[in-house]
């Protein structure tokens, strides 16, 4: 009898193992599924990574490409302000001998009229 209790007992005992042995090769599949999941994801995370990087390369070129654009611009744009200053002072020189040379014509009109009278008088006075 107590043979048959000690056999029971290892029976027991071999079916809570068994059956602890069960739930934990379950509990490894289940932690192996994951693992295989999680490495999908960080397999799809890296990739998006390395787009994003190369993205963010992309944008930076592009932006130092502006940036040199803009640059060229404002030099375009300070030689365009000294050409409208140097056209300003060209003009201004220019305005200030227009304005001589219509003197110049008044005083000539002037002059001009004064003979024409003077000749005018000295017809009149032929006759």
């Amino acid at each position: 009898e107590s043979t048959a209790r000690f056999e029971c007992e290892l029976k027991e005992v071999a079916a809570r193992f068994e059956h602890e042995l069960r739930e934990a090769n379950e509990r490894i599949l289940q932690l192996k599924t994951q693992v295989l999941d999680l490495n999908r994801e960080i397999d799809d995370l890296k990739e998006k990574l390395i787009a994003l990087t190369k993205r963010a390369k992309i944008a930076e070129k592009e932006c130092e490409d502006l940036r040199a654009k803009l640059e060229q611009a404002y030099e375009e744009l300070d030689v365009a302000q000294a050409t409208i200053q140097g056209l300003q002072t060209r003009v201004d020189d220019l305005t200030g001998k227009l304005k001589i040379a219509d003197k110049n014509l008044a005083a000539s009109e002037a002059d001009k009229k004064k003979l024409s009278n003077e000749v005018q008088t000295g017809r009149n006075e032929i006759q």
